[in-house]
């Protein structure tokens, strides 16, 4: 008995040839199609490049002309202000009205009322003298404390 397979394949086994020179005509078709839009090139860096550059101009900068073209409007806008609005640096002298005796007596008279307003400093508490670790006590030392604590 034969499989459902083998009698489908028996029935079109007539198609295959027709198949087959159809298939070769649109392969040959669309090769010669193929060479006639697209001319043989180099590979060379500089062809890349460019071509890299096209695309990335086609894919980011194209669609979104007037967005870029407004940036770079606003750019240029914010250069010619930034150009207009600097003025040469001028050294200047800083001149004092005050004399430095008048400011000197002002310095005094404020830290004296700061002094006034906080009272006088704290004194320190004397220092507890430092106590030694065990881990810097000799062993022997340590041994005795163990023993009589």
């Amino acid at each position: 008995m034969k499989t459902p397979r083998q009698i489908l394949l028996a029935r079109h086994q007539a198609a295959e040839p027709k198949l087959d020179s159809i298939r070769r005509e649109a392969v040959r078709v669309a090769a010669d199609v193929n060479r006639r839009t697209t001319p043989i090139r180099e590979l060379t860096f500089a062809a890349t490049i460019s071509h890299g550059l096209g695309l990335l101009y086609r894919e980011l900068i194209w669609p979104c002309r007037r967005t870029w073209a407004g940036l770079a409007a606003a750019w240029v806008a914010l250069a010619v202000f930034n150009l207009t609005q600097t003025e040469p640096a001028r050294p200047t002298l800083a001149k004092s009205k005050t004399p430095p005796a008048e400011l000197q007596m002002a310095f005094a008279e404020q830290q004296r009322l700061l002094a006034e307003l906080i009272g006088p400093p704290p004194q320190p508490s004397p220092a507890a003298p430092p106590r030694r670790k065990p881990a810097e006590q000799p062993r022997s030392e340590r041994r005795l404390e163990l023993l009589c604590s």
